[in-house]
């Protein structure tokens, strides 16, 4: 029997509706849902400094990622990770040997993970690549920090998501004329990649020159740890930092 035209438009209405609602390969979240935090979904990116001097850091950040998955799903959020990797490019133009088996194609440099996109809540391919990754390099003291961060603020995220970013690092950014304006600029893509979560770890030194990114009038804010080498003193501090980040989550939530 021919159906009515009644019934075809609403067919045609319910598929329409249904392909509003469908979530792509990937996880990206749905056309059109707000970009507003609800304080149960968060992509978490780390910025790691992987100059000669910070091996125990990349093995903690190996080590402790199942750890930190577990705390965040623990908690109730759909956490996904990403990667951020830095050295010197100011000072010291020549690669590392080992960037090519690491898959490291510039500095800074973030990692892109099998489902196309630079976050994943797969815990075994994130520390195949971290396994990958040797600590090299570095030139001169400071680093290519504020760089790196402002790199990793600008990949696509989930949307009404918590973005959180970790700089890990023992270094200060490089100093001199332009530090100012770097500080800014990079605490603007901040503010527009809605980085709202910004959690460093780094030496007692460089503190004050670090917590300048945040900008706590638009929403840029977060908590100082100091950096320890101690294997067993690292995994406590990233700990501390995961429990602080699900604490400030659902404070949002609420």
């Amino acid at each position: 029997m021919k159906p009515s035209r009644k019934a075809v438009v609403l067919s045609l209405s319910t598929c329409l509706l249904a392909s509003l609602v469908v979530i792509p390969v990937g996880g990206q979240q749905p056309v059109g849902q707000p970009d507003t935090p609800d304080g149960t979904k968060a992509d978490v990116m780390f910025v790691l400094d992987i100059t000669a001097s910070m091996k125990f850091a990349i093995d903690g950040v190996e080590n402790g990622l199942e750890r930190i998955l577990k705390k965040l799903q623990t908690a109730g959020l759909d956490a996904r990770v990403g990667l951020t990797v830095f050295r010197d490019t100011v000072h010291s133009k020549q690669k590392s040997p080992n960037d090519k088996v690491a898959g490291i194609q510039g500095d800074p440099f973030t990692f892109k993970f099998k489902n196309g996109f630079h976050f994943t809540d797969n815990a075994k391919e994130y520390k195949g690549i971290v396994s990958k990754i040797r600590a090299d390099g570095g030139g001169d003291i400071p680093e290519n920090s504020l760089e790196a961060m402002k790199h990793a603020a600008k990949w696509p995220t989930r949307k009404g998501v918590s973005r959180i970013m970790v700089l890990i690092t023992d270094a200060p950014p490089h100093l001199g004329s332009t530090l100012k304006d770097r500080i800014g600029d990079t605490a603007k893509a901040l503010v527009q990649y809605k980085y709202h979560h910004v959690y460093l770890m780094t030496m007692s030194n460089d503190r004050a020159t670090y917590e300048q990114i945040w900008t706590k009038g638009a929403g840029v804010n977060g908590v100082w740890f100091q950096l320890a080498t101690p294997p067993e003193s690292f995994a406590g501090i990233l700990d501390s930092i995961i429990d602080q980040a699900i604490k400030d989550l659902k404070k949002k939530k609420a």
